[in-house]
């Protein structure tokens, strides 16, 4: 869909964020999701170690025309990925642990380069360098368990996660555009588009430990 102006990013940020599950909700979802052989399989086979530092799994659709993610840093983790937009819009909410999410904006310089990658009809991804550039920050957030947010396509950012890892729901929308990553001047293309296998018993204990972590916050003392 063509872009109109603000009111059209702020009428699609309410759409999204209107669309992500409340805990009772996605808790429900994990479990049927275990209780279920053939689900959890096909599941499996879509998710993996996303270049970016976390593991994506894709969920089952809520909604039509929709994608549902989980994106998950394990406790033992502390990262910050590279600066990038997405091909699509997205609102997220925090589950579990605490992020940073840092938005920017590109100014002339050389100390970067700027990387575009899209899908291929085979389900590749094909990256090409484009040229060379510098980011400034222009905000910063923390996010905790609740905290919910929304990136438009053409916005970079970067998530920061910090020990104790961290838990999201996710709701996308089309793939309409390119998406753009900044990596350190002279690094490899590709390694924007490398995936990490997960195996079948380590989504099974990911879901798990998520279905966990979620309900002993819930019944945590407020």
């Amino acid at each position: 869909m063509h872009r109109v102006g603000e009111a059209e990013v702020d009428a699609e940020c309410a759409y999204l964020l209107a669309c992500i599950p409340d805990n009772g909700m996605v808790v429900s979802l994990l479990e049927g999701i275990l209780k279920s052989p053939n689900v959890l399989a096909g599941l499996s086979r879509e998710s993996y170690w996303h270049p970016l530092g976390f593991i994506k799994i894709v969920l089952p659709p809520l909604h039509q025309g929709l994608i549902y993610r989980l994106h998950y840093w394990p406790p033992s983790s502390s990262f910050a990925e590279d600066v990038h937009s997405h091909r699509s819009d997205f609102a997220s909410r925090v589950v579990d642990g605490k992020l940073v999410v840092n938005r920017y904006e590109l100014v002339a310089g050389n100390s970067s380069s700027l990387i575009s990658y899209q899908s291929m009809p085979s389900g590749e991804v094909s990256a090409r360098f484009v040229g060379t550039t510098d980011v400034r920050e222009i905000s910063s957030k923390i996010y905790e368990h609740g905290g919910a947010y929304f990136c438009s396509r053409d916005e970079l950012h970067r998530v920061i996660v910090s020990d104790g890892g961290a838990v999201t729901i996710s709701v996308w929308d089309v793939r309409t555009v390119p998406a753009i990553v900044v990596k350190g001047a002279g690094d490899p293309v590709d390694t924007c588009c490398g995936r990490g296998e997960c195996s079948e018993m380590e989504i099974r204990e990911v879901l798990s430990d998520v279905i966990s972590r979620m309900q002993n916050r819930d019944h945590r003392p407020r």
